[in-house]
């Protein structure tokens, strides 16, 4: 799954970074219908149904994937998942949702935690676990099963009194919840189709070839 992975995320970063932006991830599900997550920084709508419709020509004239499967390309979100440890890095302070490998010393048989990041230094990352008295443990990158970001919103007490200021307030941070499940870009999941080899890498020669040609701004 890693190497299927890392052959993805060859082919989508070039592409991502013809038009101005970056790859963030590229996240594997199999199941009863395979999917391929596809997660771009800062990526607008138009962008995602243009990346989209690259990139599945890159596949299929690659055929890194053998049969049918469902592409999905979208912006990382509030709930974030880290791929590599430089993205942690920089979520120092955040709350996160960690699943290890394998438990850490302090905590026998238990590998799925939640809690705030506290450091990262010298290769280890520090958690501070939610649960009142469980004590702060280090754990390396290479550890790490899946690690994403829980958002958190500011609490606000709303005009009213007793019941219906509650109500309101529950009102509100339900809003909030729903904003923050649909706060990434997303096109719609697209099934592979038999497309020729040909086309794909005319097409996909020809985007790369614009985004070099005169008058092609950086930084996008």
């Amino acid at each position: 799954m890693e190497d299927l992975s890392a052959n993805v995320a060859n082919l989508a970063a070039p592409l991502a970074g013809s038009m101005g932006l970056a790859l963030w991830g590229v996240e594997v599900e199999y199941g009863p219908r395979f999917r391929l997550r596809v997660y771009v920084d800062n990526i607008g709508i138009e962008q995602c149904a243009d990346l989209s419709r690259l990139l599945g020509l890159a596949l299929d004239a690659e055929n890194l994937i053998p049969g049918s499967y469902v592409l999905e390309v979208s912006s990382p979100g509030l709930d974030r998942i880290f791929f590599n440890p430089e993205q942690l890095a920089k979520a120092v302070g955040a709350r996160i949702e960690l699943g290890l490998r394998e438990a850490p010393p302090a905590f026998p048989g238990r590998k799925n935690f939640k809690g705030i990041l506290r450091a990262a230094k010298d290769g280890l990352f520090y958690l501070a676990p939610d649960a009142p008295g469980e004590p702060e443990f280090s754990f390396a990158f290479s550890a790490v099963g899946k690690v994403r970001q829980i958002p958190v919103f500011p609490e606000k007490t709303l005009p009213g009194k007793g019941a219906g200021g509650r109500a309101r307030d529950c009102r509100e941070a339900n809003l909030l919840r729903r904003q923050a499940a649909s706060s990434s870009v997303k096109c719609p999941g697209e099934k592979a189709g038999g497309k020729s080899a040909a086309v794909s890498r005319t097409a996909i020669k020809q985007r790369l070839e614009e985004s070099d040609g005169p008058g092609t701004e950086e930084g996008h």
